[in-house]
């Protein structure tokens, strides 16, 4: 059965807790530690420590929810993995995209009921929910992850909003500065760890997303083009991954961002760069669909029944 923990802040206390409903277990060994040094605690034990009858409660109404993921760990995002979403920015064939990666600055991280502030300049401000995988053992080598061995190298799951700035993404030419801005990556509330046979309902999560109450993404994990062994396949054969390391694994169809008419790329591809990147910029803007002030970001990932539930996210946009 899974465990849900949160990473909180109250007026007498900070550190990690144990949801039990509405209530937070929480033990002062908890205190301070990372989201590597909490999962590799292990399910037993945070079992053991919370019902040990050493812990404070808290009301998990009256506390801040912070992000499980702290800012000593890894964050690596998959591109354009979701066969919807890749059809919505004018890919013919999803099923042959390849296998693409960036990173988020650290800094980037904040709570999932944060406000998100809008850079100065930034006009194209999108969504995209994600299901996050948290590391559970440290990967220092090549290694071929297969479904039933998912368990040895993940602990859990988190939910992920991967805020973009999509007019300096496209400017730039790349990821890193348009979606690494302070608050551009809502994370949680709960850090779900998950026992060894749960791992096998992972293709039954749905992604949520609204805005204003107006549900903008709605997907299983079933429309990823690559499922999350093939991520940690692809990502050891170069990099070495960490306990607590946070993967996030793309974003289904319903962003704001939308390929441009083939009618229109064909006039934008007349111009010079200049004027065709702003041609875009405004073709975007006018669909009305990018985040601004006063907007409510809603998000949730949970399985039909609730036997895995990552909770719900609310992040209020503001100047």
């Amino acid at each position: 059965m899974t465990v849900s923990l949160v990473r909180f802040e109250s007026e007498t206390q900070w550190g990690w807790g144990v949801r039990q409903g509405d209530r937070l277990l929480s033990h002062d060994v908890w205190a301070g530690l990372s989201t590597g040094e909490i999962v590799r605690l292990g399910l037993a034990a945070l079992r053991a420590a919370a019902g040990s009858g050493d812990c404070t409660v808290f009301d998990l109404s009256q506390v801040r929810i912070l992000s499980p993921i702290t800012r000593d760990q890894q964050l690596t995002f998959q591109v354009g993995n979701y066969r919807s979403h890749l059809r919505e920015v004018g890919v013919s064939n999803p099923d042959a995209a390849p296998n693409v990666f960036f990173s988020k600055a650290v800094s980037a991280l904040t709570g999932p009921q944060d406000a998100l502030h809008i850079p100065d300049g930034v006009r194209l401000l999108d969504y995209e929910v994600e299901l996050g995988l948290v590391m559970g053992h440290h990967v220092d080598r090549p290694v071929t992850v297969a479904a039933h061995q998912l368990s040895h190298f993940v602990a859990g799951l988190v939910l992920v909003n991967d805020i973009s700035a999509r007019d300096l993404q496209i400017a730039d030419g790349q990821y890193f500065h348009g979606k690494s801005h302070r608050g551009f990556c809502p994370v949680g509330p709960y850090l779900v760890l998950l026992e060894e046979t749960e791992f096998s309902l992972l293709d039954q999560l749905q992604l949520r997303l609204w805005v204003n109450g107006e549900l903008r993404q709605s997907s299983s994990v079933r429309d990823m083009v690559h499922a999350p062994p093939a991520a940690l396949t692809h990502l050891s054969a170069a990099i070495d991954l960490h306990p607590g390391d946070l993967i996030a694994t793309g974003t289904p169809g319903g962003c704001a961002i939308r390929a441009p008419k083939v009618a229109i790329q064909k006039l934008l591809n007349l111009l010079p760069d200049r004027m065709k990147l702003r041609g875009f910029i405004a073709a975007q803007a006018r669909s009305g669909r990018y985040l601004k002030v006063g907007d409510i970001v809603t998000a949730a990932i949970a399985t039909p029944n609730g036997e895995i539930d990552l909770g719900t996210q609310r992040t209020e946009v503001l100047a």
